[in-house]
């Protein structure tokens, strides 16, 4: 029978710091991330006119449920000020999405919160997509929603995104004029959408103060909703 050696006093200490470690700085992680949020997204809600909802958030992410938003390797996902109201003739919200994120090939987690921007269009229209920024994600590989839609006649608009969907047509439309010109100056966004939900979120690091950044971000994400609703 084959020896299985034991684990030594020096294993066991490092593996009970290094757990230790962890939740020292998920705990961190998480009191830093309710300080910046609470301090920007009420001035940014104030900016906007848009009303504080204490509940809801459950709910919320229910209704998320099948968005990459929320797929993949994510967990301990939570809402964070979630703020709605009316932005023009559409529905809107934003809030901060804090999750911690598994990295498999550097055996490591990261905590991570995305700015999230959601329109509720008057009319549900909006083909099934999903657009990746080729800067922050490996696309060559997505086997997600439809097929890659290929846009020759807009080679830096391809060189910055990958956009996924099965109306082929109806997409290259939608990606057209404003939009796409909005999506080129925000190399960073993933957008995605289906019926009358349109959603617009980007990575920001939870210990770092970007206000002026969210609020620029919110206002361009909702003004380009409008011009969406508007267009369908």
């Amino acid at each position: 029978m084959q020896h299985v050696p034991s684990m030594t006093a020096t294993q066991a200490v490092f593996l009970l710091l290094s757990g230790l470690l962890f939740y020292i700085s998920l705990f961190a992680g998480l009191v830093m991330f309710k300080r910046e949020s609470e301090q920007d997204l009420n001035l940014v809600a104030q900016e906007l006119g848009l009303q504080h909802t204490p509940d809801g958030h459950a709910a919320l992410l229910k209704s998320l449920k099948g968005y990459r938003l929320v797929a993949g390797n994510r967990f301990f996902i939570r809402v964070r000020k979630l703020w709605r109201g009316k932005y023009g003739r559409i529905s809107a919200s934003f809030f901060d999405l804090f999750f911690i994120k598994i990295v498999p090939q550097r055996n490591f987690f990261e905590l991570n919160t995305e700015l999230v921007v959601r329109a509720t269009l008057n009319t549900p229209k909006l083909p099934t997509f999903l657009l990746l920024p080729k800067k922050v994600f490996q696309t060559s590989d997505y086997k997600g929603i439809g097929s890659r839609v290929a846009f020759p006649n807009y080679p830096a608009f391809e060189e910055q995104f990958s956009v996924y969907g099965t109306d082929v047509d109806g997409i290259r439309k939608l990606f057209s004029g404003a939009v796409r010109s909005f999506c080129e100056s925000r190399s960073s966004l993933t957008m995605q959408g289906r019926g009358d939900t349109l959603l617009m979120y980007e990575l920001f690091a939870f210990n770092f103060n970007v206000l002026d950044q969210k609020v620029a971000i919110i206002r361009a994400c909702l003004d380009v909703a409008v011009v969406i609703d508007t267009a369908c």
